[in-house]
């Protein structure tokens, strides 16, 4: 069982066998692109740039700037227009403690938004890739593999 929420504050979690599962599910999870597109008031892409800016914030103080090859974490800066804030980072890196804190971010303006982290075992895109985590404002998608570890590996 994941413990990574305070009593109460636990989202659904959804765990599923493969990686394949994963994607299959993740596809039909995402809003559609129109929930994304500019409004008269303000652009998707300026609403994106302050949710990376948010994550950006929680997570370098902690595993530093993921320019120049850190081999901890990435993060894809480029806007899509869908909604996903993607990233990567090396499991024995990762303190479990980010999954209720990117969680809390997906309120408000970033409530349509999903945060999807990708894990491997060791410098991200150098080694063996364990699978993913999608976090949604209401719920959470994880793969078995990703689920497993988070319960046993370090806090």
């Amino acid at each position: 069982m994941l413990q990574l929420f305070a009593p109460g504050e636990r989202p659904h979690i959804d765990v599923v066998a493969s990686d394949e599962a994963f994607w299959a599910r993740f596809e039909r999870n995402c809003p559609p692109a129109e929930d994304f597109a500019d409004s008269p008031s303000e652009s998707g892409e300026r609403v994106d740039l302050r949710l990376y800016k948010k994550i950006e914030d929680l997570v370098r103080p902690v595993l530093g700037p993921w320019e120049h090859g850190n081999p901890a974490w990435w993060h894809n800066i480029d806007w899509n227009g869908d909604g996903v804030r993607s990233l990567a980072f090396n499991l024995e890196s990762f303190p479990r403690s980010f999954v209720a804190s990117f969680y809390k971010l997906l309120v408000g303006e970033h409530s349509k938004f999903c945060v999807l982290c990708q894990f491997y075992r060791g410098p991200i895109h150098e080694s063996e890739k364990l699978g993913a985590l999608a976090i949604y404002h209401d719920h959470m998608l994880v793969s078995r593999a990703v689920a497993s570890a988070l319960a046993t590996e370090r806090a």
